[in-house]
């Protein structure tokens, strides 16, 4: 009984501490129901394998995306997570293919400042800028609205 009401309590600090309940560990990984977790983790995996995609094809000339010192790596990471922490917060949006071509720009902005103080904050300063710059655009990225009057299509026929 003893060893029985250490692993309770056990449970009972882990549910504190913010991991899955019971009813959560009861989700099947195969379950089709959008509130189940496994459901959204695979989702996010798609997301995420998407942006890798492109950020691993960002600017292949550019010394900043693309070295053998490493610091790419770091660069690309950064453009990585920043892109996916967009894509959750902005669900109806999401991540679309091109968006990595608008943040990296900011992001070599900001990193190769010459000023340490403005390129040690260079992942927030750029996230800033681009959440704002998505704010002007963001009917451009949203495919339901490619064929409405302010979608892609309809600007690039005002535009040429």
């Amino acid at each position: 009984q003893i060893a029985r009401s250490g692993a309770s309590k056990a449970t009972e600090n882990r549910n504190r501490e913010g991991s899955l309940s019971t009813s959560q560990v009861d989700d099947d990984p195969l379950s089709t129901k959008s509130d189940s977790i496994w459901n959204k983790y695979f989702a996010d995996n798609e997301v995420k394998d998407q942006i890798a995609r492109d950020v691993d094809r960002t600017h292949p000339d550019i010394h900043f995306f693309n070295n053998q010192d490493g610091s790419s790596l770091i660069h690309k990471q950064c453009m990585k997570r920043t892109l996916f922490i967009f894509a959750k917060l902005n669900p109806g949006l999401a991540y679309v293919q091109g968006m990595n071509e608008l943040y990296a720009p900011l992001l070599w902005t900001f990193k190769t400042d010459p000023d340490e103080s403005v390129s040690e904050h260079a992942e927030a300063d750029a996230f800033f800028c681009f959440v704002e710059i998505m704010s002007e655009f963001r009917d451009h990225f949203c495919k339901q609205l490619d064929n409405s009057s302010s979608g892609i299509r309809a600007t690039m026929t005002r535009l040429l």
